[in-house]
């Protein structure tokens, strides 16, 4: 496994531009995903876009914006930018309320796990499924979205919780099957250590996974 293609993870309230631009230095027509608040400041957002206008945007929330957010977002950022805003909602029932106010393109993540109308996880509107497998668990989970997003023409996006090294391989493996679909595990970067070295950190916006080994003081068994 040499490597999967990743988008890199951004919170522009920790990580100055200045950070994310030196971050993203060779990468052609880089993914970004940026975490955002409950009331968004876009000023950083649109300088990255006029820094780098190949890049694409997933912009994250947690669930807490409303109908008014999303549409405002949604049209202050140039529409060639935006791949999808993920799971903006906590009730489903307000993607119909956004759709019929403006065609923002939507992720669905959380509400896969805990229940989402078949009509909203159908629509147009909505273009990829985030898995996370170390939540959902059992393949039998997600599967039923994989076939859905074949059927459908959605994406589907591996996407890492915060695991270690260990944990990141054998996500990585899982997104090789998503061919060129950008997956989110730029995730190792939020730890001073990890269990495995090099540390699994993306270069160029891929992540290398060939030559990743456990740390030898892992590998010693405990003393009880």
């Amino acid at each position: 496994m040499s490597g999967v293609r990743v988008n890199f993870l951004w919170f522009p309230d920790m990580e100055p531009l200045e950070g994310l631009l030196q971050r993203l230095g060779e990468a052609v027509s880089p993914c970004v995903k940026v975490k955002l608040g409950p009331e968004p400041d876009l000023t950083n957002v649109l300088e990255l876009v006029r820094c780098v206008p190949t890049v694409r945007l997933r912009l994250d929330s947690n669930r807490r914006w409303d109908v008014d957010t999303v549409c405002n977002v949604y049209r202050a950022l140039p529409k060639s930018c935006l791949e999808y805003v993920e799971e903006p909602f906590e009730d489903p029932a307000q993607y119909k309320v956004a759709w019929s106010r403006c065609p923002v393109p939507v992720a669905l993540d959380e509400s896969l796990l805990t229940g989402v109308p078949q009509d909203v996880a159908e629509h147009p509107g909505v273009k990829a499924f985030v898995l996370k497998p170390t939540l959902m668990g059992d393949t039998s989970d997600r599967e039923p979205w994989i076939k859905l997003a074949r059927e459908a023409g959605k994406s589907v996006v591996w996407s890492a919780c915060f695991e270690s090294g260990v944990g990141l391989w054998h996500l990585a493996s899982l997104a090789e099957q998503a061919g060129d679909t950008a997956s989110g595990l730029d995730t190792g970067r939020v730890f001073l250590e990890d269990l495995v070295e090099p540390r699994p950190l993306p270069v160029n916006g891929v992540l290398g996974c060939e030559h990743w080994k456990v740390l030898d003081s892992v590998k010693k068994p405990y003393n009880v």
